[in-house]
């Protein structure tokens, strides 16, 4: 009777974990838009400066962005370095972010609550891409979606 009670304990206690590790587990879009809300202050509608580099946890000098049709062949033949990833879902987009020709950070993402700025669109073998040679952006809140502000990241060259 007694290890029946031990096991069940241990159940319940694996599952509270199991439910806090997912939990916590946020997306990019989650954390980006929380990163803006907490570090800018968009008094008069000003845009804010933001240094990406304090978001995302390693160090980074370039950003690619890749829409749902790109393969890994080309992502690799942009980047400079051999890519393996899954599978880019409709309407999803890939954000990859180098560090001297190494990955230190690729996620699929959603433009629904904010967007990087799609005037730094390059064409390679007719394959449409965003690249930023910048951690600095101007966010600009531009208005709502779905009852959320909605952001836009514009990259600050100097």
């Amino acid at each position: 009777m007694m290890g029946y009670k031990i096991n069940n304990i241990n159940k319940i206690f694996l599952l509270t974990i199991i439910t806090f590790i997912f939990s916590c587990t946020n997306t990019l879009k989650e954390n980006l838009v929380e990163f803006i809300e907490n570090n800018c202050n968009f008094e008069n509608n000003v845009g804010c400066e933001l240094d990406l580099n304090k978001f995302v946890k390693e160090k980074f000098n370039r950003i690619y962005i890749f829409g749902e049709t790109t393969t890994n062949e080309e992502i690799s033949k942009i980047i400079g370095v051999k890519y393996r990833g899954k599978y880019i879902s409709d309407s999803k987009y890939r954000i990859v972010f180098l560090m001297n020709h190494r990955i230190v950070f690729e996620e699929d993402f959603e433009e629904d609550f904010f967007e990087f700025e799609r005037s730094d669109k390059k064409i390679y073998h007719g394959l449409v891409y965003r690249f930023y040679n910048t951690s600095k952006f101007v966010i600009v809140k531009v208005g709502n979606n779905k009852n959320k502000l909605f952001y836009k990241l514009k990259p600050i060259i100097r």
